[in-house]
């Protein structure tokens, strides 16, 4: 029903009120737009670089600007050929990895730090990303453990206060970094 007054509409969903209502909320605060937000759009000079829902932009940036915005870890200029039907090399000049993403050419590639699993040991594993590196930063952010590995390229990698207390990690430590190839988002 429309409330003239107010310029809104109620639903009635399950014994409970709900507003149904267009609001656009201007914010650098990323908690605020992950909080309010179905959809973010991010700006770039007066214009719209990436609309979408707060997984597609902090999973999925469309461009380096966006992804750089939202703070996005390991962005790697690289290049990017066919593998296969299924997968796609990408050749940093360092190292290569693969992603599931079908695209080909000059790419940036982006991974999580939340989605590469660390180890001290090499173990078995279906991850197609596999390196060997040593830690060359630690950074205590209070719960969360921001390590820096070069593999061949510094790739950040996250891990809980706890989990790094129980594998003793320190500057220079030699650790294996596992990612799955659908963590490999090719922009």
């Amino acid at each position: 029903m429309m409330n003239p007054d107010y310029g809104f509409y109620l639903k009635k969903v399950s014994n409970k009120i709900k507003f149904a209502i267009t609001f656009i909320h201007v914010t650098r605060n990323f908690d605020e737009a992950l909080i309010l937000a179905d959809r973010i759009a991010i700006m770039k000079d007066g214009k719209i670089s990436q609309v979408g829902t707060s997984t597609e932009i902090f999973r999925q940036p469309a461009d380096n600007f966006v992804a750089e915005f939202v703070g996005a870890e390991n962005i790697i200029e690289c290049i990017a050929k066919k593998d296969g039907e299924k997968l796609t090399l990408i050749d940093t000049g360092n190292i290569s990895i693969y992603s599931t993403e079908l695209k080909r050419g000059h790419v940036h590639i982006t991974v999580r730090p939340e989605d590469i699993i660390l180890s001290t040991k090499q173990v078995e594993t279906s991850a197609r990303n596999v390196f060997k590196g040593n830690i060359i930063e630690i950074v205590d952010t209070g719960a969360i453990i921001k390590l820096t590995i070069d593999v061949g390229e510094p790739i950040v990698v996250f891990l809980t206060r706890q989990s790094f207390l129980d594998i003793e990690l320190n500057i220079g430590k030699s650790v294996w970094t596992y990612f799955k190839a659908t963590a490999v988002h090719v922009f």
